[in-house]
């Protein structure tokens, strides 16, 4: 009882603490108890709170010179302001010091550089001192002497030893105001893992930026204290901090329908808001604002993050684990709906949205809150059809229905019945599509953008290289660029629209030296392999305002071309978009007019003339966005499109909407009929590419296709003019879509599908979460509803990790009829051809380089490929002569030498002013290398690791190594092992070295290096470590498994017994000789596997017991001796299994054998076989997450196949930078960030007092 009592404190306490209810404990229940901490001399002192909330931050406990105890769950802090001048002593969950943050070296007053915002371990605490003075006071200096890593410390009441349980029992949790301030112990003040997510620009992804939502309608006056934080508030509370920051915050006004209808205190053109206007509001009805408070705009984040993302006119979302979510989503879920009795509630195992092939489908779930006095059953609807399916509720509260399902889309509702009457509360949906075409052999294309691999691809050579890879790794077909975003064509043949090849650009950062016709040499080569070639035209793009490159002067000799802007920004002025203050990236031109129709025409009839693509590929083949394009040529063509139907333009351009002088939108009386006239401009664009692309068929006298790609949010793609459902998509309630009205059947929108002039559709689903993915495929498959085929497409962006990309691409490819890949600069081609042949990835390679600064090894992530984000990445003089990298990063250029002869934004940097960045795209010596990085937005981790780390002058190398992994997999049966390794150095000046294990390896042929080993039974873990001229560049440990017991096939004898003359010879003597066994009685002869699995190298499942089962009747003669049983058993392989008389299996070394049991009785026999695979023993760490930020908690998980976990220790390799306590036989625990940088979790065991680790994963932390 009394460990149940203490878990619930601990679980109140740390949930209390993580939604803003802080606990106070402050004093003991029982006066007389005195909590002590002990150091290992022994030497005591009072701990004077336990998880406190404290003033300084918003809490109920006046700072004073003090030590605290933080236990799980609980963060250790005072104050912003201390977290620097404050001693901390991290300790496990066995007691024992793990860290001691600003610790005094040698007595003397410690430098106070390390920040105590720490979380404590799982199971474990953190002491905390504070104090006014160091030399004086005696807090402070106790914690920074007395303890040190390693220590075990003991726990005191008094002079009494006891636990962290008993200390936690003795300080009971109170609440702030008793706990009955707004029911609080009904519902919860945050929502774990709620985000808000901004508008996107469909030019730059399929998403916008996320920010956590700290707290849901928190009252500021009572439990929840104030912080750094974004607050969301709902219909019926007061968006409130205090009286004094009602002018200081920034607030986000949202409507019922998602849409931003006014941000207060917003940032102008991104500088500092003024602060003048007053955040206490009023929410509007279903709506909500986001309030924003912080102590510092400019650093802290969260005010600024409203100030700049957020507009009048915005379409937002709210998110939980990345779903979409409504606000009464977010009240229920924290129990703020004002229902305080948790009825009955129905969850479905599957998720809402799912493509499948098959005819039927089961829908499953369970019913949640069962009440004893009612009878509960379950009913499925299926809408689409009228069928109806009765489901029988479990005890368990579990359900299971079988469902048929029809071709294209099937609605099934799912109601919980109570007592025989629905409860319609409860009811959800499942939405399935059925899709009818199946194929092998679905097509897997690969996007080449104009620009981005150019350089990598400028000769005949590189795209030989290239194409090679991608017919290596599955590629099928490719979707080239030939007019890019700022007009340039990739072929020189412009022999219709005359436009400038892409040589030409005025941009330096794309500039590129190339004497080929780029789409002539591509074409050609990719059909030499058998790949396709599609032709995309970024259609009404014609120019990078950003950068002032335009392939034709269209400010100064087509200024008509221009879209014209209603906009927020211009507050409603109508602006072309060259001149507006909306700032846009591209010049995006005006679809409607029909200059533009006829150059971008021109383009396809360039290629279609010159080239034998395999088709075109409409992209931005669209408006901008919902703001355009309101030219006096738009307003004629809407005033006609109205009279056709029978209307009249009363007002314009209110009539469509209005930009009122605040921003907001106010849609005009005609505002439907304008999105359905911008999306007939687009249908009759692309009729007018599919009559030319059809006369091409014609006189070529040869198959050419025509293809789209769109974003896969289709419910917000009316803003850009284009429909692109199928006119059969008919739109169900379920959907969930913005503007309901808009898809009815009657309407003329529906009416302007493009569908049904192309062969095929790509869908950017650009996510990065399998259940986004497939929700969205499944959209998508209903919008095309199985009229032509669909490609889900996947963005490699933010995928760098080969698991993230398999997983990904799988649900992309597996839920639609082939899939697109973007892009060719983001492939690594061993990652992407693993997630197209969906299977394991296996890092074969390892970098390393010096680091002069810490003369440590620096471990690179990738070399040879595209740079990524939080990646450090190196460069041959194999890729190419340059990197073809943007301004944006840093990279440390090294010649043959070793030499660092250049750095490229060192200062900037070092000193984070990127004022005026460096181009990159460093030329790349022969023979050396350069090492680059680039920090996702808004870090610094990498580029200040180089520009702190690397100076010219400075003497480095690099080293790669592969040929290791084949060593892995095998079992050794032999004492000794070869391991030969193959190691390439960059920078070498004069030698270089190989240590395998204790031994300096043999340099061979190749970069070859040979080391004989010695090796013990078990599992050896070998070093491997290279010196290039004296520096230590790459180390890796292996790890080879060795079974040197010796190994000799057995086979059973006969079980036999004295014959009649006693030789030993013959079979027992039976009673009686007629005894007749009959085929039957064999037939019920039974043993107990017929398959199974072993593990070799690990701590268990390396042996199983086989058996024989006799039937009754034989065994019953055997008694009676009247019949002789014989049992035998032989390995088909004794090299991988053994098997002994009794039947015991064994493994030896990975591979198949079969096991013969062959089972006489008397003058019968039947045999039996038995299938074993011996598998490598393996252990692993996997994280939620692999990247994570200071102060924040990973989730480790020890996942292991033939491995006895159970007295498996964690722990990490750098004490101050990841913490995780030893946590004995814990499949996951929790790691602690204590500062930033790379560290190792590792899992080991104990053999005596050597530590041997089973597995070890990087995990980077960043600020």
């Amino acid at each position: 009882m009394k460990h149940r009592v203490t878990a619930l404190l601990l679980c109140l306490t740390m949930l209390l603490g993580i939604i803003g209810i802080h606990p106070v404990t402050v004093k003991a229940s029982d006066p007389s108890f005195q909590l002590m901490i002990g150091t290992k001399d022994g030497e005591k002192k009072t701990i004077d709170f336990v998880n406190p909330v404290f003033t300084a931050s918003g809490g109920a406990i006046q700072i004073k010179n003090s030590i605290s105890l933080f236990s799980t769950g609980n963060k250790a802090y005072v104050s912003e302001g201390t977290i620097k001048t404050n001693v901390a002593v991290v300790v496990g969950s066995d007691m024992n010091v793990i860290q001691v943050i600003n610790q005094s070296s040698n007595g003397a007053k410690p430098s106070f550089t390390e920040s105590t915002d720490v979380m404590p371990p799982e199971g474990g605490f953190v002491l905390l001192a504070y104090d006014d003075s160091y030399a004086n006071a005696g807090f402070k200096s106790f914690l920074a002497t007395k303890f040190q890593a390693g220590d075990s410390v003991k726990l005191y009441n008094g002079d009494v030893e006891i636990s962290l349980e008993e200390a936690l029992n003795s300080y009971p949790v109170e609440i702030p105001d008793g706990g009955n301030n707004n029911n609080q112990t009904d519902f919860t003040y945050t929502l774990e893992n709620l985000a808000v997510e901004t508008a996107f620009d469909p030019n730059k992804g399929s998403t916008g930026e996320t920010k956590a939502i700290d707290f849901v309608n928190p009252d500021f006056s009572g439990p929840v204290a104030v912080k750094n934080s974004i607050s969301i508030f709902t219909y019926g509370n007061r968006p409130y901090v205090s009286a004094g920051s009602i002018l200081t915050n920034v607030a986000v006004v949202v409507d019922k329908n998602m849409t931003v209808i006014q941000v207060i205190n917003q940032s102008i053109n991104g500088g500092k808001p003024s602060f003048s206007e007053s955040t206490d509001v009023a929410v509007p009805a279903g709506g909500f604002i986001l309030l924003a408070c912080d102590d510092s705009y400019a650093n802290a984040g969260y005010k600024s993050f409203l100030a700049t993302k957020f507009k009048a006119g915005d379409a937002i979302k709210l998110k939980v684990n990345e779903k979409t979510v409504t606000v009464a989503d977010i009240l229920q879920l924290t129990g703020q709906n004002g229902n305080i009795k948790k009825h009955a509630s129905l969850s479905i195992a599957q998720e809402g949205m799912q493509t499948i092939t098959e005819s039927s489908f089961t829908i499953s779930g369970k019913v949640n809150n069962l009440e004893d006095s009612v009878t509960y059953s379950v009913r499925v609807d299926q809408i689409n059809n009228g069928k109806v399916y009765p489901g029988v509720v479990g005890a368990d509260g579990s359900y299971t229905v079988p469902v048929s399902v029809d071709p294209g889309a099937n609605y099934f509702d799912i109601t919980l019945i109570e007592n025989g009457v629905d409860y319609s509360e409860s009811t959800k949906s499942v939405i399935l599509f059925q899709r009818v075409r199946t194929s092998e052999n679905k097509p897997i294309i690969l996007w080449i953008d104009q620009f981005a691999s150019v350089k990598n691809l400028n000769t005949v050579e590189k795209i030989q290289k290239m194409m090679a890879n991608a017919k290596r790794a599955g590629i099928t077909a490719l979707a080239f660029d030939v007019k890019g975003v700022e007009g340039y064509v990739s072929y020189k043949k412009a022999t219709v629209s005359n436009t400038p090849y892409m040589t030409e650009t005025k941009n330096p950062n794309k500039a590129v030296a190339m004497d080929i016709d780029f789409l002539e040499e591509m074409l050609a080569e990719a059909h030499a392999n058998g790949i396709k070639l599609y032709a995309s035209s970024n259609f009404f793009t014609e120019g990078n305002i950003a950068t002032n490159d335009y392939a034709f002067d269209i400010r100064n000799t087509h200024p008509d071309w221009a879209e014209v802007f209603q906009t927020p920004e211009d507050k409603g002025e109508l602006k072309s978009i060259l001149n507006s203050s909306r700032n846009s990236t591209l010049l995006f031109v005006n679809p409607a007019n029909e200059e533009v129709r006829a150059h971008e025409l021109a383009i396809v009839k360039d290629v279609l003339e010159n080239y034998a693509v395999d088709g075109i590929i409409l992209d931005r083949a669209r408006y901008d966005n919902q703001y355009a394009d309101f030219s006096n040529l738009s307003k004629e063509q809407f005033m006609a499109y109205l009279q056709g139907k029978g209307k009249t333009l009363q007002n314009w351009p209110d009539d469509a909407f209005k930009i009122k002088a605040d921003g907001s939108m106010v849609t005009g009386q005609h505002y439907l009929e304008w999105l359905s006239y911008r999306s007939t401009v687009i249908e009759s664009f692309v009729s007018e590419v599919r009559t030319l692309i059809d006369q091409y068929k014609t006189s070529q006298n040869r198959n050419i296709d025509l293809a789209a790609y769109v974003g896969s949010w289709y419910e917000s793609y009316y803003q850009n003019g284009v429909n692109w459902a199928d006119s059969s998509f008919e739109y169900n309630e379920r959907l969930g879509f913005p503007m309901e009205e808009l898809y009815a059947k009657e309407f003329e929108y529906s009416k302007t599908s493009y569908v049904k002039h192309i062969d095929f559709i790509m869908t950017g689903c650009y996510y990065t979460t399998e259940a986004l993915m497939q929700k969205y495929t499944t959209l998508n498959n209903i919008l095309i509803n199985n009229q032509v085929p669909l490609y889900a497409s996947i963005d490699l962006t933010n995928l760098s990790e080969a698991p993230d990309q398999r997983m990904i691409f799988q649900a992309a490819y597996q839920h639609s009829e082939g899939s697109m890949i973007f892009d060719l600069c983001f492939v690594d081609w061993d990652k992407i051809r693993c997630a197209i042949a969906d299977i394991e990835y296996k890092n074969s390679a390892v970098i390393g380089v010096y680091d002069p600064k810490t003369k440590n090894v620096l471990t690179v992530d990738n070399i040879d490929t595209a740079r990524a984000e939080d990646k450090l990445t190196i460069y041959t003089d194999a890729y190419g002569t340059s990197t073809g990298t943007n301004q944006w990063g840093v990279e440390v250029v090294v010649d043959a030498k070793g030499n660092v002869i250049e750095l490229k934004n060192q200062k900037q940097a070092a000193d984070w002013n990127w004022a005026t960045p460096e181009i990159n795209d460093s030329t790349i010596p022969v023979g050396g290398f350069v090492l680059s990085t680039v920090d996702r937005s808004g870090s610094r981790t990498y580029r200040q690791l180089l520009a702190n780390s690397f100076h010219v002058g400075d003497k480095v190398a690099a080293a790669i190594l592969t040929g290791f992994v084949d060593y892995e997999e095998k079992v050794y049966t032999s004492a000794t092992a070869d391991i030969e390794v193959k190691v390439q150095t960059f920078g070498q000046d004069q030698n270089t070295v190989v240590k395998i294990g204790d031994k300096e390896a043999i340099a061979k042929e190749d970069n070859n290096y040979l080391a004989k080993l010695n090796l013990s039974n078990g599992v050896n873990l070998i070093p491997i470590t290279v010196y290039v001229d004296g520096l230590n560049v790459l180390e890796k440990t292996i790890s080879l498994t060795a079974t040197l017991t010796p190994v000799t096939p057995t086979i059973t004898p006969p079980v036999t017994g004295p014959s009649e003359n006693g030789n030993g010879n013959g079979k027992d003597k039976t009673d009686d000789k007629n005894v007749v066994i009959d085929d039957k009685m064999l037939d019920n002869i039974s043993i107990n596997a017929s398959n199974f699995k072993l593990y070799v190298g690990g701590t268990k499942d390396y042996e199983r017991q086989l058996k024989v089962n006799l039937p009754n009747s034989i065994m019953k003669l055997e008694k009676e001796k009247k019949a002789i049983v014989e049992i035998t058993y032989q390995s088909s392989n004794p090299k991988v299994a053994k098997v002994g008389n009794d039947g015991n299996i064994t493994a030896v070394a990975v591979g198949k054998a079969v096991i013969t049991t062959t089972v006489t009785v008397n003058d019968k026999t039947t045999t039996f076989e038995t299938v074993v695979n011996v598998l490598k023993a393996s252990i692993k760490i996997v994280y939620d997450e692999s990247t994570i930020k200071v102060g924040t908690k990973v989730t480790a998980h020890c996942m292991a196949s033939g491995y006895d976990i159970s007295k498996i220790q964690w722990g990490t390799t750098k004490k101050k930078i990841a913490v995780v306590g030893k946590n004995t036989g814990n499949q996951k625990v929790n790691v602690s960030t204590q500062s930033a940088g790379k560290d190792v979790v590792i899992v080991y065991v104990m053999n005596g007092k050597e530590k041997v680790v089973l597995a070890e994963k990087d995990i980077t932390i960043v600020k």
